[in-house]
């Protein structure tokens, strides 16, 4: 009886090769124009951008429409994607699929660029705040805070330093610029009047936001990114509500884009809340605490002024006649931030 022989496959060679030169072209990548500088989030290209300005070029490593939370390539693909940049910027080293596998490349020895993740931007001043209920590090939504937004573009502005020594007082000046509008922004919130507003969160997405408004967070929905509202915990944050411990449920676009039902479920118990759109924020992350905190301010107006005006979302209140003063102020403001952000 003949021996069944089986064929060699070349996958396996192929694949060692495309990495191979992956390596070589990370090796020999020599800045020819600009430094080419690889996010994991898109408020980070706006941040990298604001630094950088045009010795920079930031791209994101999610093709568009991906959501960063499921988005995970395969090693040829995101070698391949990585090829010739300088500089990988992520939220941090476990928080997405495509950081984990960028994490798990560099212990192969197979990215060899610097990669700056939180561990960094602790160092320039990003303090990661626990959730109250379960004492565990939030991670998620210091990119919309104006100290997480600080940390990271000190953290950027030092690594693109080292990387290009040339352009060193170029990064320098622009990053005084930025931290300068970022202190102007802050200070702007803070006569906004919304201090020590108790809110309940919906997750752990606007903690940050809401300690840069100086609310007093009684509570989350979500004890966790990710994780299922329970019937029983969405009652609590209603019951804090109704009680009067809590003047209203604060919820970003990012959580009800994995719980939708959360607005149907709190439109039937009748009771206030606001969506901040983080989403539509991504390219413009400095905004969320002035845009937060106008919508807040018109808010708790609205529910002062009338107690039977309970159910509160962005469109609702964009329609309300009463609150246009308050709307121009917003809408100046976001002209002016726009009309300065392109600086030389």
């Amino acid at each position: 009886m003949g021996k069944t022989s089986k064929k060699p496959t070349l996958m396996p060679v192929i694949l060692s090769l495309a990495i191979l030169l992956a390596i070589i072209s990370q090796a020999n990548a020599q800045p020819q124009g600009k430094i080419l500088v690889l996010v994991t989030a898109p408020p980070l290209k706006s941040i990298i951008e604001e630094v950088g300005g045009e010795v920079v070029e930031a791209r994101s490593l999610l093709p568009a429409g991906a959501d960063p939370h499921s988005y995970e390539p395969g090693s040829r693909e995101l070698l391949d994607a990585i090829a010739g940049a300088s500089l990988i910027v992520m939220t941090g080293p476990h928080h997405l699929p495509v950081e984990e596998s960028i994490g798990r490349l560099r212990e192969e020895g197979f990215i060899r660029i610097p990669v700056l993740d939180y561990r960094d931007y602790q160092e320039a001043g990003l303090i990661l705040l626990k959730i109250p209920e379960t004492n565990i590090s939030n991670p998620h939504g210091y990119l919309y805070s104006i100290m997480g937004i600080k940390a990271i573009a000190k953290a950027s502005a030092l690594e693109l330093s080292r990387i290009s020594p040339e352009h060193s007082s170029y990064f320098e000046e622009r990053l005084r610029k930025y931290l300068e509008r970022l202190d102007s922004i802050r200070a702007k919130v803070e006569t906004m009047g919304v201090e020590e507003v108790k809110v309940v969160l919906g997750g752990p997405d606007l903690q940050y936001l809401a300690e840069d408004l100086g609310l007093r967070v009684e509570g989350f929905i979500l004890k966790a990114h990710g994780a299922e509202p329970s019937m029983g915990d969405i009652m609590i944050a209603v019951d804090a509500v109704r009680s009067g411990r809590a003047s209203l449920i604060l919820l970003s676009d990012l959580e009800l884009m994995e719980n939708p039902e959360l607005t149907r479920i709190l439109d039937e118990q009748d009771v206030p809340y606001l969506v901040i759109p983080l989403i539509e924020l991504a390219d413009e992350p400095e905004l969320a605490p002035v845009l937060a905190a106008a919508l807040l301010r018109s808010s708790v107006e609205r529910n002062m002024e009338s107690a039977s005006a309970a159910s509160t979302s962005v469109l609702e209140l964009i329609a309300v006649p009463s609150l246009l003063a308050n709307l121009i102020l917003l809408l100046f403001l976001i002209l002016l931030v726009m009309k300065v952000r392109r600086y030389g």
